[in-house]
């Protein structure tokens, strides 16, 4: 940002918003494709469960061997001058967890573990605590079915040794019934979460009540990839990561994340690295003890019936978050719990658009529960042509973090202590629908953002917000943490809708260089326009078409705004 440009208002407005990062560089940020290696560079060894036998040579499709413990084997042994393929019958099911470790794939020749065999049935292993473990760079994980009801996760990819652990697929997998044990007649997402017992399915607390449980950890759940090293081993961190065309169903805690122990520091996390003891080495503005993962893309995911959050990237330099759908997100949710639907963590360069967010639950006093999040230390992102819709927390969380930063001397005496916010701005809200969210019993929560503590500098430009007119008062706009202020956010061009008569309101008192600009307001009540002091408000001449069905992303192109759809609405600024 230019330094002379010390708050927004109506006069310095365009003049503020051009000195935003141009969205080029997010937009036309280059993240490489993954290998496409030939078969003829590959030695491929079948697996069968119910005809293999390990002592046959498994290179005969005709003669496979049985267990993965086999393959764990032949995985260590192989030397890689040639690719290997570790393939499993479709429809065969492996009742043991299996780990892939202990070998050096080369990235042109990454280690394949997939199906063969005719039908559309995958091949299942069934995991006792982890279905699949996965250390080791270079390795796709393609077509498999993963469960295990009492397993931590189904398919964990993690780092054992110091530095990066580098071009990881996992690809056309379903994920289901990971530490989530249901017992009820119907199907989790066809079940209201007010019917069931959620300390059943996957309880906060073991049996003493006190040692914390299963449902505790976000590195519990679907497809999980922490860089979990300490201090003994050294700093690690994952680059060139494809997480594409999964389900993840019925998991607990979480759908699929990319997760970080080596991202805190001033203002982020907890603002030191908890994995990094002594004082100077997290020296703050030195930034010790933080490592940040590189080059991420997460698209074509559908997560349904999450325990609490369904998709999380955090920690990423350069990132594409697309076409992902989740439903049913927090379905565990419960008291002391901050769960959402698809959201990111302290990423820097990220593209998030084409994305479904849907009926995120907010029971049983759990918090939070927006279909979308731009959380603590989010900056450069443009996040577009997303669709929230139904979420019972809201449409949009955008919120920061304070940390206590501990200043030492050279011989590790205390000499300051500073309160530090994570370094959130800079970013992009355009092109979006936002529909029917919030819930009736609390009317805070918002249908279009909830704002929480210091976030600086962001454009919310060309969104539609329809708001459902049963929730009377509802918040547009809502400051919900009041000890700290937020600034320059300026919104631009949007559209506030209600299909009936309705009053939105702001509740945005911590708000400071807040403008609205060129807005169009229909059917929402005056007061919101009046407390707007959108100068250049339209309060008529504008219709708008809402779809007969909103499920379902095809369904953010029926929306239209006076025979235009809203991705059509956006001037020169599509992403």
């Amino acid at each position: 940002m230019k330094e002379n440009l010390k708050s927004c208002n109506q006069d310095n407005l365009k003049e503020f918003v051009a000195s935003f990062p141009s969205m080029k560089k997010v937009t036309n940020m280059k993240i490489k494709n993954p290998v496409i290696p030939s078969s003829d560079e590959y030695i491929t060894c079948y697996f069968d469960s119910e005809t293999g036998d390990d002592e046959n040579d498994g290179k005969d499709i005709r003669f496979p061997k049985k267990t993965l413990r086999e393959a764990e084997r032949i995985i260590k042994a192989h030397d890689y001058k040639k690719g290997l393929r570790i393939l499993l019958k479709k429809g065969a099911r492996f009742y043991e967890d299996f780990t892939l470790a202990g070998y050096s794939a080369k990235e042109k020749l990454p280690l394949i573990v997939s199906s063969y065999g005719d039908g559309e049935n995958k091949p299942v292993i069934v995991g006792e605590k982890c279905a699949i473990s996965l250390c080791e760079s270079n390795t796709v994980i393609d077509g498999l079915e993963v469960t295990g009801k009492n397993a931590y996760q189904g398919i964990y990819v993690t780092c054992v040794r110091k530095g990066a652990v580098k071009n990881i697929t996992v690809k056309n997998c379903y994920v289901h019934d990971v530490n989530f044990e249901w017992n009820y007649e119907k199907a989790a997402k066809d079940t209201d979460p007010d019917l069931i017992d959620v300390e059943k399915v996957c309880p906060e607390f073991e049996e003493d009540k006190k040692t914390y449980g299963r449902y505790r950890f976000r590195n519990h759940g679907g497809i999980i990839m922490l860089n979990a090293t300490t201090e003994k081993e050294g700093a690690s961190w994952f680059e060139n990561v494809y997480i594409i065309n999964n389900v993840v169903e019925n998991v607990a805690r979480t759908g699929i994340t990319i997760y970080s122990r080596w991202s805190d520091k001033a203002g982020v996390g907890y603002g030191f690295n908890k994995s990094v003891k002594g004082c100077r080495k997290n020296d703050p503005e030195k930034s010790t003890g933080y490592y940040e993962h590189k080059n991420v893309v997460c698209s074509f995911n559908k997560v349904v019936c999450a325990g609490g959050d369904a998709i999380v990237v955090s920690s990423v330099k350069n990132s594409v978050i697309e076409n992902n759908v989740s439903e049913y997100a927090n379905y565990l949710g419960r008291k002391n719990y901050w769960n959402a639907g698809i959201w990111v963590f302290n990423v820097n360069n990220c593209l998030f658009r084409f994305n479904e967010a849907r009926n995120t639950y907010m029971r049983k006093g759990s918090e939070d529960a927006q279909g979308f999040d731009l959380d603590n230390c989010c900056r450069n992102v443009v996040f577009c042509n997303n669709y929230s819709h139904h979420n019972e927390g809201g449409g949009l969380l955008m919120c920061n973090n304070r940390t206590v930063v501990k200043k030492y001397d050279k011989n590790g005496n205390l000499v300051e202590e500073e309160k530090t916010n994570g370094k959130w701005g800079s970013n992009y809200v355009f092109n979006n629908v936002f529909a029917y969210n919030g819930n009736k019993r609390d009317n805070r929560r918002s249908a279009f953002v909830t704002i929480a503590r210091e976030i600086k500098n962001v454009l919310l430009k060309n969104n539609l917000v329809v708001a459902d007119y049963g929730i009377k008062n509802q918040s547009l706009a809502e400051t919900e943490d009041k000890s700290q202020y937020c600034y320059g956010l300026v919104y631009k061009n949007n559209v506030f809708y209600s299909e009936k008569e309705t009053e939105l309101k702001l509740t945005d008192d911590m708000a400071k260089d807040r403008v609205f600009f060129g807005n169009v307001f229909i059917n929402v009540g005056d007061s919101i326009v009046f407390s707007s002091e959108d100068e250049k408000a339209i309060t008529k001449g504008v219709s708008v078409t809402v779809p007969k069905n909103t499920n379902g992303f095809e369904n953010y192109y029926g929306y239209k705004i006076d025979g235009v759809t809203v991705g059509e609405f956006s001037d020169k600024e599509k992403c």
